[in-house]
């Protein structure tokens, strides 16, 4: 995936305890659930898997045009070794340059295992939120700005731009109750602009995943889509993508 695309991937993972625990007349508290020990995932991705992409990108009064790639991915490959287009068809330089962002993103030096394994599972990492909602179903919870700041930081962010970013961000986390507090959704969007240096402005961005079980039993992202709208020298830019991953299927060494 490209850079961005992880950091928000990461950024959309949330949370291991903080705060005392609210009380909860429909069932367990979704604190005390958190609390029960469970395994880990692994530091990397043991699986093949295919990788469906569509990408959207307009500008000014333009509608949008489409582009769509479909790469099957090796994870235990070391980069430069891991992805193979099956398809794409991005007929502008803006849409290719969208595609082959996501292709580079794999095939990166930096994007370690371990980076592809905060991908690719859907962990908890903030360290404080509220409880926005729950009852015996579900829980929703909603990271605080430090923690949102903290796990930009750790993916490589600068200070300054995640302490900006995560000021005007909110979202939530929904965790499933029936299945122990995993991870099974999550959103984030922008609540006002933010200028770039001083010739760009991000106006609107979103993020939503959703997580369903791997064959190794840990939750990870099926779904991951990233809106922006974007202004920069005198272009008013729209983009959107999607990403899938499906058919995933353990790699024997």
């Amino acid at each position: 995936m490209t850079r961005s695309a992880l950091m928000l991937a990461t950024l959309a993972a949330a949370t291991v305890l903080a705060a005392p625990a609210r009380a909860d007349d429909t069932g367990t508290d979704i604190r005390t659930l958190l609390e029960t020990p469970r395994s880990a995932p692994p530091p990397h991705v043991n699986f093949a898997y295919v990788l469906e992409v569509d990408a959207t990108y307009a500008e000014g009064d333009e509608g949008e045009r489409m582009a769509t790639a479909v790469i099957e991915v090796d994870a235990t490959k070391p980069p430069g070794e891991r992805a193979r287009v099956v398809s794409r068809n991005d007929d502008t330089k803006d849409l290719t340059k969208i595609i082959d962002g996501v292709i580079e993103g794999l095939e990166e030096t930096d994007n370690t295992p371990e980076r592809m394994a905060e991908s690719f599972y859907c962990t908890l990492d903030a360290e404080t939120f509220d409880i926005a909602h729950q009852d015996h179903v579900r829980a929703i919870l909603k990271p605080d700005m430090a923690s949102m700041e903290a796990v930009m930081r750790k993916d490589g962010t600068p200070k300054r731009m995640a302490r900006r970013l995560s000021e005007r961000l909110d979202g939530e986390i929904i965790l499933s109750k029936l299945d122990g507090g995993r991870v099974v959704a999550s959103s984030f969007r922008m609540t006002r602009p933010m200028s770039v240096m001083m010739i760009a402005k991000i106006h609107s961005m979103e993020l939503k995943q959703s997580c369903v079980p791997s064959p190794d039993g840990h939750q990870r992202s099926e779904r991951l889509s990233m809106t922006t709208r974007v202004t920069a020298m005198g272009k008013d830019m729209r983009t959107g993508m999607e990403m899938r991953v499906r058919d995933v299927v353990p790699v024997v060494p």
